[in-house]
């Protein structure tokens, strides 16, 4: 009974031998055409470390991941790649450019780093205290101060050298602006729990902020590669819960096809973004393409669901828009969800 339904291969097409467990022409299993989970995690793992040609045959459909989402489902499961895959190789590629991307902004910091403005402050103590022992006349006096003025601009003494951080504890003295002073040098040089004590720093959450701050003033550019980490755990997290929310617009679909539907969706936008930070990268003032990226994906998320999903345009209108306003907000929640988690362990 089996070998009669599974007469043709879903992912080619040929005729199945009526004993055959796989198809001997693509490889595919027989018994690959029923979609459920446990299918789709099955197959991620087989497929993971398989790298054929398919991905040039799935990067081929990169503005239509619509197809790529009706292939898998009618069980063409060696044509393309996974899902799963595809969009961890994304993931991966989006993240090499991030890497070079850093690399530059981390050069482009140097002169911003907290150690220097430390050391300007030392600098300009020590200028102060052998003037002072030099007894300078006026003229020298008035090149000590042109120094002071062209080369010091903004730089304070260590002592009074201070930076701000947001205070989360009421029974800490405080400015008006719930904002508490600790001293550059302390920051840079003393450890949390040495700054806790001699600050008076107490609870748990106004420690882990204060210390969380501290490290982020610490290494500014290793906040940056936290926030773009930590953004594409969001983008992931957000994936799970549209396939639920996309559910209720199209509830004769199972939700596990519309992780699927998703997948695809996401790994061809990080894709356009590592191309475009590509750009960015090798070519100077690019960054408005950023924009017109961000108007561009709403009508590339909208043509998907309207030739995938089969509605009328009015109606698949109306269900784009609202689930566009959803995706906003599921969005803005697993990035402060996720940012946050990760605020406490970075």
């Amino acid at each position: 009974m089996e070998d009669k339904i599974h007469s043709a291969c879903k992912n080619c097409g040929s005729t199945l031998d009526e004993q055959s467990a796989y198809c001997s022409q693509c490889g595919q299993s027989v018994g690959d055409s029923k979609l459920t989970i446990s299918a789709l995690i099955n197959h991620f793992w087989n497929s993971l470390f398989n790298i054929d040609n398919t991905i040039f045959r799935t990067l081929s459909y990169i503005l239509k991941p619509w197809k790529l989402t009706q292939a898998y489902v009618e069980g063409k499961r060696k044509t393309y790649f996974h899902p799963v895959r595809y969009y961890l190789v994304a993931v991966f590629i989006l993240a090499l450019t991030f890497y070079f991307d850093n690399v530059g902004i981390n050069k482009n910091m140097d002169f911003f780093k907290p150690q220097n403005n430390y050391i300007l402050s030392l600098a300009l103590e020590k200028l102060d205290h052998v003037s002072n022992k030099m007894q300078p006349d006026e003229g020298q006096c008035n090149l000590i101060d042109s120094i002071k003025s062209e080369v010091f601009e903004g730089v304070t003494f260590p002592e009074l050298d201070t930076i701000s951080y947001l205070n989360m504890d009421s029974e800490v003295s405080v400015g008006v602006d719930n904002t508490m002073k600790i001293l550059r040098k302390d920051a840079l040089n003393m450890s949390n729990n040495e700054i806790f004590e001699k600050y008076n720093i107490k609870g748990f959450i106004n420690k882990i902020t204060t210390s969380r701050q501290i490290r982020t003033y610490r290494d500014s550019a290793g906040l940056i590669d936290f926030l773009q980490k930590y953004i594409l755990w969001a983008i992931f997290l957000t994936i799970i819960a549209m396939g639920f929310i996309m559910k209720l617009f199209y509830w004769k679909k199972f939700v596990v096809e519309h992780w699927v539907f998703l997948l695809y969706f996401h790994a061809s936008c990080l894709l356009f973004f590592a191309l475009l930070n590509v750009v960015i990268i090798l070519i100077p003032n690019m960054e408005w393409t950023l924009f017109m990226v961000a108007l561009f994906l709403p009508l590339f998320f909208a043509y998907n669901v309207y030739v995938y999903y089969g509605d009328t345009k009015v109606i698949s209108l109306f269900k784009t828009s609202m689930l566009l306003l959803l995706y906003s907000l599921t969005t803005l929640i697993m990035v402060l969800a996720t940012i946050f988690t990760g605020f406490l362990v970075f």
